[in-house]
């Protein structure tokens, strides 16, 4: 059994960005930075929301220390199968495709087809832990209710993330002290989960994980990442202070419908961006799977907005290999 001590966690939490996409009417948390303050009872979600505050600098560096890791030979995911996340309590179904998605990005101008990017049915699959789980602290813990719900279209080579939530979301609101171990199954990190479900839904069309060329992040409204976002386009960002997690409409609002803007490597923007929840989340989607994606790493990054409220969104192109 694979165990991970409270500080071993704490010490790969850190250093991994748990991503989520959640709806702003249900409260969203997107790669939340964790420190032992965070399972503090005292806590709400709402302060799980706010995260780190990232200046530039801070997303810069980050984004150097990320980007130094991806130029090496990674560190191989022991997690690779559905049937292991069914052994951890979570429970895999397919569900109807987000039309709403589809419309933002399926438009005559929008990045499906300006990007060529061929449709399939476009199902989304849903990874909930809605079960009880065993880990290396207990034979009987009570699911977390973690959920990530992505849209994997295989013919397409893309993966749109819509609507997900770590289970180290619900153990760092719902029991106090530094240590989470007792509290999470012992596969919850979003790359490791999206890359199962990719490769899953590959598999049946006979075709090699490594074609993955595209993940979009939609809706984005984590502070940190927005207001990097911000910077990069020239606008000001918003001190940690003001920042509210309710409201993600804040400041200056971005407003770059697609085409956006886009960043290459060895630029100031693409290695900030780099340095976000986001932006981390992909890269560990990358370094944990090296085996299955030998040579792949990050071609571009594309920040733009969608629909009447422009939404953030962002799209990281890979490259071929």
């Amino acid at each position: 059994m694979i165990c991970l001590t409270g500080l071993a966690l704490l010490t790969l939490f850190r250093l991994s960005a748990v991503l989520a996409n959640v709806p702003s009417s249900f409260g969203r948390l997107d790669g939340f930075r964790f420190s032992p303050l965070i399972a503090n009872t005292n806590r709400t979600p709402d302060d799980a929301l706010r995260k780190r505050d990232l200046t530039w600098q801070q997303a810069l560096d980050d984004g150097g220390d990320i980007l130094a890791k991806l130029a090496g030979p990674g560190q191989q995911s022991v997690w690779s199968t559905v049937q292991q996340l069914t052994d951890n309590g979570w429970t895999v179904t397919d569900a109807e495709p987000d039309y709403q998605t589809n419309e933002y990005y399926g438009g005559a101008n929008g990045p499906y087809n300006t990007l060529h990017i061929r449709q399939s049915t476009g199902y989304q699959v849903i990874a909930k832990q809605d079960r009880s789980f065993s880990n290396c602290h207990s034979d009987d813990v009570e699911r977390t209710l973690g959920l990530y719900r992505n849209i994997y279209n295989v013919v397409g080579r893309t993966i749109v993330g819509t609507y997900n939530y770590s289970p180290l979301y619900y153990a760092a609101m719902n029991h106090p002290g530094p240590d989470l171990s007792p509290y999470v199954p012992r596969v919850y990190q979003y790359s490791d989960i999206m890359f199962i479900l990719w490769a899953d839904q590959v598999r049946h069309y006979g075709v090699a994980a490594s074609t993955l060329r595209y993940i979009f992040k939609h809706e984005i409204v984590t502070p940190s990442t927005r207001n990097i976002m911000r910077a990069a386009a020239g606008l000001e960002m918003i001190p940690e202070e003001d920042q509210d997690p309710k409201e993600p409409e804040q400041g200056e609002q971005l407003e770059v419908p697609w085409p956006g803007h886009q960043f290459l490597p060895g630029t100031q923007e693409f290695q900030a961006l780099m340095g976000t929840p986001h932006g981390k989340g992909i890269a560990y989607l990358i370094l944990q799977h090296r085996n299955e994606m030998p040579g792949k790493t990050i071609e571009s990054i594309t920040m733009f907005t969608t629909g009447d409220d422009e939404e953030y969104s962002l799209l990281f192109t890979l490259t071929e290999k």
